[in-house]
């Protein structure tokens, strides 16, 4: 809460001021940013996008901005998922593993990937699931920027 970040990124949230703080240099940088639910708001996805830096991250149901015409968590099975597109570039995933995982991205679009599971008799099975969840798991924790205030970011 010190004075340098609250006057810079006055709009925003603490958490959001945070993210912005600690990711400023590498902004137009061509790098990805990844980070978890804590410090994610569909504002800092689109702050992200207007500075030329890509960020994906998961996302916590009750933020505001995210879709609210979006399937049921029920009618989603295992490797299912759908995805909305804000007007802002913002897209927003809510696939289901073994529970649903909310994800926000402002560079991928509905491009599919895998990743790999067990199943219930301990064999390991490809599930289907939205590239951005792909490259989520992949890169989360391929380099640790910051642990300033407790904060964590991965970019690469």
């Amino acid at each position: 809460k010190n004075e340098v970040v609250d006057k810079k990124f006055g709009d925003y949230s603490l958490g959001e001021r945070v993210v912005l703080f600690l990711t400023e240099s590498e902004w137009g940088k061509q790098k990805i940013i990844h980070f978890n639910n804590f410090f994610s708001f569909v504002k800092l996805l689109q702050k992200f996008k207007m500075e030329q830096t890509l960020a994906c991250d998961t996302i916590r149901t009750n933020i505001v901005g995210n879709p609210k015409h979006i399937i049921d968590d029920k009618k989603l099975l295992r490797g299912e998922y759908d995805w909305r597109v804000s007007n802002t570039d913002v897209t927003y995933f809510k696939w289901k593993d073994n529970r649903i995982i909310h994800l926000a991205s402002n560079f991928h679009g509905h491009e599919k990937g895998v990743v790999q599971r067990k199943n219930q008799k301990g064999n390991t099975i490809e599930i289907r699931t939205p590239k951005a969840v792909q490259d989520y798991n992949c890169f989360m924790g391929s380099l640790i920027v910051s642990r300033k205030n407790g904060g964590i970011f991965w970019i690469h």
